[in-house]
């Protein structure tokens, strides 16, 4: 089938996603392509949608270089700016515009199956550009709760959603036609006239979809995210700390955001489980080694490394090894890449028993959960990680390549194509 695929990027949490499900229907003989506002690294089917205006991009340009992204996230924090008691430190808050220009893409016109990623500010949906998708299988996998929502992409408690949202707590607002009501009614009238099935990477997403009034009706299939399990392995552990400075004998603690200050990844709860841990154990020999954008505050309990931004999956699977366990505080997440990663990698996971956290970590078997927010149950479950090794949580690896592999992620998506594709639908020999 000639598949086609929209994501902001192929780089990041979606669109890592989105890469490595292209990467997997390739691998099936499918006929894949990506379409992107910036990507990392060379593939030919993957595609930079260029300018609205026709200026010329560097092929190196992050999404931040793109004109008609700019021009989107410049609106969206003039609107949102207008709510001047909005609470600090929350995510972006989203508008269903965007300026580009994808309906005019050849293979968007050729497509079987169009997929539908993390499309903000890359798909104008409020001006009608899903029409172009009519009479097409359409699929959407959802990474976050932002499709169903006025604007959130985690609704941290919240479930206007499934009403019609309005007097948006992320807002600070009491109106009940604030801009999530204006944002929401954007997306009802879009999706009126399309059909599509949503695809979500957790049970628990799922579950919000469900009771969400924008999807009301929909077909809602769980096929969890993929990992390239050949990329991310178990690694020689001396060789990965000799390049990162950290100490052959010390326990290292690994924790990784795309921002490490971003509030819903929970870094003050893991700097308090820190705290806790370095007072019942004063003298372990603990490192914290982090990967990601921002900086960590200073005053850390133990001796801190931070390996930066890192793209390259060979170089991130590195850092990995370097590790005895990987600390996951996050407060909200759906199917997280770097859990699934992790346990490629035989890394053990501590988190939350939040979102679809439970469905990756078994515990006892690919890691241990704590209760939400607590922070002593935390220190106490890296502490038990770290003084039994890897030994009670070895089945990581393992879990990995039964379940999150390229080969079964795409399979299964090839499996709901056939079933949602007309059949009269022309079809290319791989």
């Amino acid at each position: 089938m000639n598949i086609v695929q929209i994501c902001h990027d192929n780089f990041g949490g979606a669109g890592n996603a989105a890469r490595r499900l292209h990467e997997g229907l390739l691998g099936l003989g499918q006929r894949s392509s990506l379409l992107a506002m910036a990507r990392n690294g060379v593939d030919p089917a993957t595609y930079v949608i260029p300018p609205r205006d026709g200026s010329p991009l560097t092929p190196a340009a992050g999404l931040g270089g793109h004109p008609d992204f700019a021009a989107s996230v410049k609106r969206w924090g003039r609107r949102v700016g207008r709510y001047g008691n909005r609470p600090k430190g929350l995510e972006l808050f989203t508008d269903a515009g965007a300026v580009g220009r994808f309906p005019d893409m050849a293979p968007i016109r050729e497509a079987d199956v169009v997929i539908l990623h993390w499309i903000c500010g890359v798909v104008d949906v409020a001006g009608g550009a899903l029409a172009a998708l009519r009479g097409k299988a359409v699929v959407w996998v959802l990474h976050d709760m932002n499709p169903f929502t006025g604007g959130c992409h985690y609704a941290m408690g919240c479930d206007r959603y499934a009403q019609a949202c309005g007097a948006c707590p992320q807002l600070g607002s009491r109106r009940s036609a604030d801009l999530s009501r204006r944002v929401f009614e954007d997306k009802l009238r879009a999706y009126a006239d399309l059909d599509f099935t949503v695809v979500t990477p957790s049970r628990w997403l799922a579950g919000k979809a469900g009771a969400a009034s924008l999807m009301r009706g929909r077909t809602i299939e769980v096929i969890p995210n993929s990992v390239p399990t050949d990329v991310f392995r178990p690694m020689d552990r001396a060789a990965s700390r000799a390049k990162l400075g950290i100490p052959p004998s010390a326990s290292v603690i690994l924790f990784g955001a795309e921002s490490l200050g971003n509030r819903r990844k929970g870094i003050g709860h893991l700097l308090a489980a820190l705290d806790i841990l370095a007072a019942r154990k004063p003298d372990r020999d603990i490192a914290l080694l982090t990967f990601g954008g921002g900086i960590l505050p200073e005053g850390l309990p133990f001796p801190a490394y931070h390996a930066g931004i890192v793209r390259n999956e060979s170089e991130l699977a590195a850092v990995y090894a370097a590790a005895d366990v990987l600390a996951l505080p996050s407060l909200a997440d759906n199917l997280p890449n770097v859990a699934l990663e992790a346990m490629a990698c035989g890394l053990p996971t501590v988190c939350f028993a939040i979102g679809g956290l439970p469905e990756i970590v078994d515990s006892g078997k690919t890691g241990l959960l704590a209760s939400p927010g607590d922070d002593a149950g935390f220190a106490e479950a890296l502490a038990r990680v770290l003084a039994d090794g890897r030994g009670p949580c070895s089945r990581c690896r393992e879990e990995a390549l039964e379940r999150y592999s390229l080969n079964v992620q795409a399979s299964r998506f090839v499996s709901l194509f056939e079933r949602i594709v007309p059949q009269e639908a022309p079809c290319s020999n791989p």
